[in-house]
């Protein structure tokens, strides 16, 4: 028997009218193009990898002495400052993202087509070289923050496309609280028939591992990262088998129904592990990006402050 905890839909349309319907929409409405190269996809990693191989090369070779060169990496950097900023103003509009205004995707195109430039821009100003502790912190920063933001982009990508071959059912990470208290809920109901009131103890054993040693306990990736696996034994494949060898055939299904959740109740604990596993670079990024931002108006404070313009 397989069980699938799902709360309540309202206005579900029947899948023969739901397609009629879709089929009518494609009728009705112009497909929107993708561009046929956009900064989101994967192949722009190799945009990032012709930067840094820019960075390389002209770290290696003799310092810029011209007039002509040095002014035009002094102008790289007050370019690279305003590039920068962009990605600054994609994270104040997350917090307004419900406003009128761009679609956040393409907030997020300029966040990384900005952060690019900016780190090519920041190479010219740079010359691929420091001359004190400030300008060191700043190479070493963006470098962090590069390379932290180009991690988590496509490590996410490419988590993502693999979440939903390791998980048995994908609801996303805002719908996987609601979904566990569901579930709870509903176990708790079944705990409450009158077919378990006056059943074995391995039963009663089971069922009560089942809501609290699993289906209430709340979601979390810093337990299981410390403490590994914090389920009963009883909730063992083999246990459940044996449970349901002393139930009659009335509790039978409920026995099956409480081992459905408790599959599903791991599936959403791997989900929920891979979510909060994707979210870890940010622990990186965040924090070097702001100080990147201190740092970066201070030595643009200073340059105009002591060498003008």
């Amino acid at each position: 028997m397989e069980f699938q905890a799902c709360a309540p839909v309202k206005g579900v349309v029947a899948p023969s009218l739901a397609l009629g319907l879709g089929q009518e929409l494609d009728m009705r409405t112009t497909k929107k193009r993708s561009p046929s190269w956009d900064i989101l996809q994967p192949a722009s990693f190799g945009l990032f990898l012709l930067i840094v191989l820019a960075w390389v090369l002209i770290a290696f070779v003799p310092d810029w002495e011209t007039f002509e060169l040095r002014a035009a990496a002094r102008l790289a950097g007050y370019g690279a400052f305003i590039a920068m900023l962009v990605p600054y103003l994609h994270i104040l509009r997350r917090c307004f993202r419900y406003r009128q205004g761009p679609q956040m995707k393409r907030w997020l195109r300029w966040h990384i087509a900005a952060a690019y430039l900016a780190f090519f821009l920041v190479l010219v100003h740079s010359r691929g070289r420091s001359n004190s502790p400030l300008t060191l912190a700043l190479v070493w920063l963006t470098w962090i923050v590069m390379i932290s933001g180009v991690i988590g982009f496509y490590g996410q990508k490419l988590l993502y496309f693999f979440l939903p071959t390791m998980v048995n059912r994908e609801f996303g990470l805002e719908r996987l609280e609601p979904q566990r208290a569901f579930m709870q809920q509903t176990a708790e109901q079944l705990l409450q028939k009158k077919e378990l009131v006056d059943s074995p103890e391995v039963i009663r054993s089971f069922c009560g591992a089942a809501v609290q040693g699993c289906l209430a306990r709340p979601l979390s990736f810093s337990g299981w990262l410390w403490h590994g696996q914090v389920e009963p034994e009883t909730l063992s494949e083999n246990w459940y088998q044996r449970t349901r060898s002393y139930a009659d055939a009335k509790q039978q299904p409920i026995l099956d129904d409480l081992w459905g959740m408790v599959q599903l109740r791991r599936s959403m604990d791997l989900e929920y592990r891979l979510h909060q596993l994707g979210r870890l670079w940010l622990l990186v990024h965040g924090p070097a990006a702001w100080a990147l931002l201190v740092l970066m108006i201070e030595h643009a404070v200073l340059s105009m402050w002591y060498g003008g313009f």
